[in-house]
Parts: C-alpha cells; sequence; structure tokens
C-alpha cells in the first residue's frame, strides 16, 4: 500500500543523483568519500560507473534490513552501498578507524519514521571512519536525516537538504537543530529556539 507520503516523495530520480554526485565529486577534498546508496537493478546495471571520471569505486557494502521488499525476480532485503573515493586513491591515510566495517550489514529500520530511511549504525560507522570531530558531513539528499542524527552525535558538523521538508524536524527526530525555515525567519523566530 502506498501511503500518500510515498505518493507526495518518491525517492530522488537516477538524473538528480548522478548530478548531486557530480556537485559533491567537486566539493570533496582530494581523497574524499561519497556514500552513494543504490539498489541491486542499479548496482548490476553499473550507474555508479557514469561517475568513474570523477570519482572511483573503492568499496561496496551490502545492508539487509531484515524485512523482504519487492522485486520481479529476486525479493531483496536491503540496498547497497556503493563507496566512492575522489583522486588520489589512499585507503590508510583516509580511513581512521580499523577495518571494523563488515561488507553485509544487518540493521532493521523503522520505516514508520521515513520510507527510505537508512540504517543510522552504519552511517555512523562510517561517519566515524572517514571524518574526525568538528568536521563536515553533507548529505544532499538527506530524507530522514538519519546523517544530521549521526553526524551530531560523533561531534561532527552537518549541513543537509531534501527535496520533502522545509526543516528536519519533521523527518522524525526529535534533536535541536538551527531553524532553517524560511517562514520561522520572516516571522522573526531565533534559530533553535522553541516558542
Amino acid at each position: 500500500m502506498t501511503t500518500d507520503f510515498q505518493r507526495n516523495n518518491p525517492q530522488h530520480g537516477d538524473a538528480l543523483v548522478l548530478l548531486q554526485s557530480r556537485g559533491s565529486a567537486r566539493s570533496l577534498m582530494p581523497s574524499g568519500y561519497l556514500m552513494l546508496w543504490q539498489n541491486a537493478f542499479q548496482t548490476c546495471q553499473g550507474h555508479h560507473l557514469r561517475l568513474a571520471d570523477v570519482l572511483q569505486c573503492v568499496d561496496l557494502i551490502a545492508w539487509d534490513n531484515q524485512r523482504l521488499g519487492m522485486g520481479y525476480r529476486a525479493r531483496r532485503r536491503g540496498d547497497y552501498l556503493v563507496i566512492l573515493q575522489k583522486l588520489p586513491i589512499k585507503a590508510r591515510a583516509t580511513w581512521r578507524t580499523k577495518p571494523t566495517i563488515p561488507d553485509r550489514w544487518l540493521e532493521k529500520v523503522d520505516r514508520k519514521l521515513h520510507p527510505h530511511i537508512k540504517p543510522v549504525g552504519l552511517i555512523s560507522a562510517l561517519i566515524e571512519a572517514i571524518t574526525s570531530p568538528g568536521d563536515l558531513v553533507v548529505d544532499p539528499a538527506a530524507g530522514s536525516f538519519v546523517v544530521t542524527h549521526a553526524a551530531r552525535q560523533l561531534g561532527r558538523d552537518f549541513i543537509g537538504c531534501d527535496l520533502a521538508y522545509a526543516v528536519p524536524d519533521q523527518a522524525g527526530f526529535d534533536f535541536d537543530l538551527p531553524d532553517c525555515n524560511p517562514d520561522a525567519a520572516r516571522e522573526g523566530k531565533r534559530p533553535g529556539v522553541s516558542p
């Protein structure tokens, strides 16, 4: 059954994801990472290879969300996270934790918060592996804003946006973020201050 939210807020299309990824690649520091979520079809078709001129595929993590999904041939239980890196490719110098992130990540998520929610445990592990406290984490397709939650918990700064929300609070997490709602600014409300 399709909810009103899913009908009004579909996943970002391939063209938009490619455009955002290329823009992000320009902003990455040398050897910086971009994490790209893909379904099985996109991974098999090599959608990430469209970025090969600016980002190299360096790893792949299969996420098992413990929920049987849709599929014409096989029924999937999750998505794939393609890990892309800007040149020059460096592993030891850029991965700050020991290789403790398994290539198959098991984590259940609550789809009531957002239909496309991703695993906050995996996202936290990745943020911890490739950033330091005070670093900036960017998510141009924030959706459920789990990256915001993980980044803030780890002491990282965050910039993100999504087509579906005026403010991150609508994404289902209860944490204090500066108010980015333009209506609030026009009404003279101060950022991060509740009425």
